[in-house]
């Protein structure tokens, strides 16, 4: 059996061996057809005795048998059209093992070399050979087969020569196989179809002339030759059959010990490939119960099968998963992925079966569904030991509610659950006390998923609530504190009372209230003193109680005194002393709007404007006392004129500086040169022009003293 793929130009056969192959892209596939329409795996070939199965493997393109699309797996008859992707093949069922008529005898040599007559050849011939009757030079040259032969049924004249009327009798030796006649060319061969070696058989097709002895002797010695040929052929047929037969009898009783284990019927001639494949799936299907006592029988029945059949590795690899998956524990904790994978990816390959690819299809998803939810697992309770409460929570929730991993710690993810609410609401807390109000509604509402009562839903709403109120205290309370530095003291009281005692802000709203309350008397008290009202401010002062003004109350009468002291001194006449109190008011109070600060300034310029022209006569004798050189007269009047307004008569003061220190030097100068006349008399000038007590007028002194002209 097999396919025919006709590309146009040429045909290609792929012979259909017994079991299951797989059709598609991939390279692991049995027959492997290079075609961007074809699945990596699209179909499944099974051949089991002369019926071939195809089943369509949820390819994308899908498989079609004459035009039609299969769903179910479909049984192929000879010359169905079977289209995989863009590929058709054309499906041919098995023949008979006969010669190609155009492939030629292996051993083309004739035993004879000459024709021999019906009645030359040897009475005990294992063959008979045509009367006359059945001439023919237009022979088909196809094999010629008996009715016990295996051939194609019900197409006889097809392989029968062109005179139908006789068929050559074939020597039929006891046990398979048998060897034929065949015609080529108008030539007749016998063929052994174990070594595929011919013997040409030479019928007599007209009168011959009688042989003499000698040629006949020759000729009976070949017909012996090939007699004694043909029974070495048929003796070693019956070893080697007696041979197959043993080995078939051994794998029969192989095959009925692996059902018998397996607890399935037990046919006459069991098959041992039939009877594997039967304990491979009964091992599966006791895996998948998962009880403990069916797994182990499945291990045995896998340990049997392995050993009766140690070619084939689906055995031993089934049973290694099925260690692996023991070993792994429970929900698959200590589980090698990695080799789990393998095996399952290797399993179908070494068991086409169906139902095998199946199973690892389904085990894969198990085996991902239970380790990715213990994956997840652990990962969540690594999470819990870092503190990392909320992404634990949210790595083990995304496992489905249905999986097993779940199920089995249910007590301790609602634990969890509840860790994660409480340490929310405690964050949440720190938030609400540091005034984040914004921060601790979020993490109120985040905890709200983890609330499982309506008595907790409640009390978090309510605490979302007083985040919400707060965060609307909070700016009704800066509105009020931009009122009161604006000196809006009325708008802020009333902002103020917006805010209840509940409040986070109603303690900083009294305590904004007091300031406020405190700043109005303040300025009441500023107020006064402002508009001249000293003696009252200090009394209103000392009767509310405003400390904060008690330094400013000190300044107050320091003023007030300052001022009264310097209108008394106006009033006796002593001007000076007048302007320097008045000068002294203004120091004291430097706010010009001030009452006592105007008052100072408009009385000083007063006595400054009087006491201009009695300077001006100061310094007219100043300088007339400096032109006759009488210094000390001049800085006399000089200094009188700059105690009257503090700026006339400076410059003649400095002045009388300069010399004072010009005289002392070119004293100095002198005395250093042994000059002590002309040293003294400048020393005397430096004192005359020199403030009193000051430093060139004590040197000077010193150096007159030192040359003996001042006592």
């Amino acid at each position: 059996m097999k396919f025919i793929l006709d590309n146009g130009q040429e045909n290609h056969a792929f012979e259909i061996p017994h079991g299951a192959i797989i059709i598609g892209r991939d390279k692991s596939c049995d027959l492997t057809m290079k075609s961007q329409a074809i699945s990596r795996r699209h179909a499944e070939c099974l051949r089991e005795g002369n019926v071939v199965r195809l089943r369509d493997l949820n390819s994308a393109n899908g498989t079609y048998v004459n035009g039609m699309r299969i769903r179910t797996p479909v049984i192929l008859k000879n010359d169905d059209m079977v289209q995989i992707g863009d590929v058709r093949l054309t499906f041919q069922h098995a023949r008979p093992a006969v010669a190609d008529a155009a492939a030629g005898p292996i051993a083309a040599e004739p035993v004879m070399a000459e024709p021999v007559t019906p009645e030359q050849m040897p009475q005990d011939a294992p063959f008979a050979m045509p009367g006359e009757h059945s001439q023919s030079d237009g022979a088909s040259g196809e094999p010629l087969q008996s009715d016990d032969m295996p051939g194609i049924q019900g197409d006889d004249d097809e392989h029968t020569p062109p005179d139908g009327t006789y068929m050559p009798e074939i020597y039929r030796p006891e046990g398979p196989p048998q060897p034929m006649i065949t015609q080529r060319d108008g030539r007749w061969f016998l063929r052994d179809p174990r070594t595929n070696r011919e013997v040409e058989i030479v019928p007599k097709t007209q009168a011959q002339p009688v042989l003499d002895e000698k040629r006949k002797k020759h000729l009976t010695y070949a017909i012996i030759g090939v007699a004694a040929l043909l029974a070495v052929i048929i003796i070693g047929s019956a070893l080697s059959s007696r041979g197959n037969e043993d080995v078939e009898r051994a794998k029969q009783a192989q095959a009925r010990n692996l059902l018998k284990a397996i607890g399935s019927p037990i046919p006459d001639r069991p098959n041992l490939a039939e009877a594997y494949n039967q304990a491979l799936l009964k091992s599966i299907e006791l895996f998948q119960t998962q009880e403990p006592e069916r797994i182990e029988r499945a291990v045995r029945i896998l340990n049997q099968a392995a050993e009766m059949v140690p070619q084939r590795a689906a055995a031993r690899t089934l049973h290694e998963y099925i260690q692996t998956i023991l070993a792994a524990g429970e929900h698959l904790i200590e589980l090698d992925y990695d080799r789990a994978t393998r095996l399952l990816n290797n399993l179908p390959k070494e068991a086409p079966l169906s139902m095998v690819e199946i199973f690892t299809t389904s085990e894969r998803d198990r085996v991902d569904r239970i380790y990715g939810a213990t994956i997840r697992l652990l990962s969540a309770k690594e999470l819990v030991g870092k503190g990392e409460l909320v992404e634990a929570f949210d790595t083990v929730n995304s496992i489905p509610v249905n999986n097993a991993v779940r199920i089995a710690h249910e007590e301790w993810i609602a634990e969890l659950s509840d860790r994660c609410r409480v340490s929310i609401i405690q964050r949440a807390q720190q938030s609400f006390e540091q005034r984040n109000w914004k921060q601790a509604y979020g993490l109120y509402e985040s905890a709200r998923r983890f609330a499982t009562t309506d008595n907790q839903q409640a009390e978090l709403q309510r605490m979302q609530q007083a985040s919400l109120k707060a965060e609307q205290d909070q700016g009704v309370f800066e509105r009020a504190q931009a009122e009161f530095a604006a000196a809006k003291h009325a708008e802020a009281i009333t902002l103020l009372a917006n805010i209840n005692a509940d409040s986070p802000y109603h303690a900083d709203a009294e305590k904004l209230r007091a300031q406020i309350t405190t700043e109005r008397d303040r300025h009441y008290a500023l107020a006064l003193y402002k508009a001249g009202r000293a003696e009252d401010a200090i009394l209103y002062i000392r009767k509310e109680q405003l400390q904060s003004l008690f330094g400013k109350m000190k300044d107050m009468e320091n003023v007030l005194k300052a001022l009264e002291d310097s209108v008394r001194d106006d009033e006796r006449g002593e001007v000076s002393e007048a302007i320097k109190g008045y000068e002294r008011v203004m120091a004291l109070e430097t706010d010009t709007e001030n009452y006592y600060h105007r008052t100072a300034k408009r009385r000083h310029g007063e006595l400054m404007a009087d006491t201009g022209a009695r300077a001006g006569e100061f310094v007219s004798k100043a300088n007339e006392a400096y032109k006759r050189r009488e210094y000390a007269s001049a800085r006399r009047f000089a200094k009188r004129a700059f105690e009257i307004d503090n700026r006339s008569g400076k410059d003649l003061l400095d002045m009388l500086d300069e010399q004072a220190r010009k005289h002392y030097i070119e004293g100095e100068v002198h005395f250093n040169r042994g000059e002590k006349k002309e040293a003294a008399a400048l020393y005397k000038l430096a004192t005359e022009c020199a403030e009193p007590g000051s430093f060139y007028h004590n040197r000077a002194l010193e150096k007159l003293r030192d040359l003996g002209t001042v006592e």
